[in-house]
């Protein structure tokens, strides 16, 4: 009958170092001494490094900061270390494994890249200055002129580049108990700054004007004259001496100045000032014309005018001027280099003419007189000056002759009127009808002198047939007429035989056709005056 198990209990225990009381008769395993690992120095970032340890003859087991086994021998190569590590070592006798294992701590010796400061723009044939800032008490910095690192140019913090013509690169590390960083790299760039462009390197400016300097270039431009700075910029103002000048324009960038360009500015003398022949006042309607002294016709001639300006010769005409043409007038000449010159301001003004009225057309009839009008002046004319009282007087009286034929006759005067400055005319024109009556002259004067030579007797223009008898004191007949005629029916103060008769009064008489007729002065007496009976 087979025992049973049910309720058996069975206790496991390790399998090294059990209990003795359990381990008889069964086989005693102990465990292996722990090993000793030889403690490392600190590593570079990277390396690999072979650990170490006293085994006492036992298998050696390597294990990571987590207990996985990383490696089984004597010598554990560790794979490349980047950062600190911990690994532990840990003896085994083939049945057992130590139950304590050695730690080895694995520092790394990491250094941060150098960090750079300085001058990395250059002017041509200058040194840069460089300068690590990051440096450990411990640490060297390597300069090298390649990055493989051979050529090796410099060892510390600041390093003074020789003196470069072109863009530069430069390679430098950290070195710190044998470890090496990464390479930092330093990039130089030399600036060749070329002398400034200047369009025009020969500016003429008048006399007395300033002119705008232009440039361009790299950098900050500056202007001198005379080593006196003018100014910064591309482009300056600038009023030359009266000798003109040289002005040097150099580009400045950092500490480089770049060669000068030179800028001469020479000054051209304005053309000589203008004088205005002096003028102040003209009569509304006048030419005025304004000439200067030294007139030259190459020039060219800009006057201003209260009214409108003119581009014109060496004078200015204008005809006829009026009221808005009073004000100021200057000239400005200007020569072939662009020069302007002004003259004076001259004050002109335009006068009015004098207001001499209204100068309408008169009516009258022969023999009736009648009072011309004028007004406005200080002095009057009136041409012609026949028939007139005084010619010379604002408000002459016009006495019209007897018409010599039956119909109207026209007179036209023109009267001058001059208020001290200006003069102005105006015409009156006078028509004189014929009366329906006969009118008889009673006086005239026959000297040859052309006015009132001859007597007439001027008739209606119906008058068909009359008869006229002049007698002397003694009552002889010394002319007569018959028919209607006005160019035959005049006495020129004749006698029959043409002498000229004595001063004396004459009797005539005048006998008409129409036994109806109106005859107011049909006989009479008539006055003979000259100064010749010749």
């Amino acid at each position: 009958m087979k025992a049973s198990l049910r309720g058996l209990v069975i206790v496991r225990f390790p399998i090294c170092r059990l209990p003795q009381f359990l381990l008889m008769p069964l086989k005693y395993f102990q465990y292996p001494i722990h090993p000793n690992a030889m403690e490392p120095d600190s590593i570079c970032s990277g390396e690999s490094i072979l650990l170490e340890a006293n085994s006492s003859g036992n298998q050696l087991i390597w294990k990571d900061e987590i207990g996985e086994v990383v490696f089984v021998g004597e010598d554990f190569q560790t794979p490349p270390i980047y950062e600190d590590v911990i690994y532990q070592v840990f003896a085994f006798n083939g049945e057992c494994e130590s139950e304590v294992g050695d730690e080895i701590n694995i520092i790394v010796n990491e250094l941060d890249v150098p960090i750079v400061i300085g001058r990395d723009t250059i002017c041509e044939g200058a040194n840069a200055v460089l300068e690590v800032t990051n440096v450990l008490a411990n640490e060297q910095i390597h300069w090298y002129a390649d990055a493989l690192t051979i050529n090796l140019l410099h060892v510390g913090s600041l390093f003074t580049t020789p003196a470069l013509s072109d863009y530069t690169v430069y390679y430098v590390k950290k070195v710190r108990q044998g470890c090496e960083s990464d390479i930092t790299e330093v990039y130089v760039v030399v600036e060749e700054l070329e002398p400034p462009v200047v369009t025009n390197l020969n500016i003429s400016v008048c006399e007395g004007e300033s002119t705008i300097l232009t440039a361009t270039g790299s950098g900050t431009l500056h202007w001198y004259a005379n080593g006196a700075l003018l100014g910064v910029g591309n482009s300056i103002e600038y009023a030359p001496t009266a000798s003109g000048s040289t002005i040097t324009v150099e580009a400045h960038f950092d500490n480089c100045v770049s060669e000068p360009t030179i800028v001469n500015v020479s000054v051209d003398e304005l053309p000589p000032m203008p004088k205005i022949d002096s003028i102040s006042e003209i009569c509304e309607g006048e030419t005025l014309t304004i000439t200067y002294n030294n007139p030259n016709d190459s020039y060219q001639h800009f006057w201003d005018t209260p009214n409108v300006d003119y581009n014109s010769g060496t004078s200015l005409t204008i005809s006829p001027v009026d009221a808005t043409y009073t004000g100021i007038y200057q000239l400005t000449v200007t020569d072939l280099n662009g020069c302007e010159n002004s003259s004076q301001e001259i004050f002109i003004e335009v006068l009015s003419l004098p207001s001499i009225g209204s100068q309408d057309t008169i009516f009258t009839y022969e023999g009736e007189q009648i009072q011309l009008q004028a007004s406005g002046g200080v002095t009057y004319q009136w041409l012609p000056e026949d028939y007139l009282s005084n010619s010379g007087i604002a408000n002459p009286l016009f006495t019209p002759p007897y018409l010599a034929f039956p119909e109207a006759e026209y007179y036209q005067y023109n009267v001058t009127v001059n208020d001290g400055a200006c003069e102005n005319m105006a015409a009156t024109s006078i028509i004189v009808h014929p009366k329906e009556e006969i009118i008889v002259y009673d006086v005239i004067t026959p000297n040859g002198d052309g006015h009132n030579d001859e007597w007439f007797i001027s008739f209606p223009s119906n008058e068909e047939t009359y008869r006229i008898y002049i007698f002397d004191r003694h009552n002889q007949l010394i002319f007569q007429y018959e028919g209607n005629d006005y160019n035959s029916n005049r006495w020129n103060g004749r006698a029959r035989g043409g002498k000229i008769v004595p001063n004396a009064a004459y009797f005539y008489k005048i006998e008409l056709e129409a036994p109806n007729a109106i005859c107011p002065s049909c006989s009479g007496m008539i006055t003979v005056l000259s100064k010749s009976n010749n």
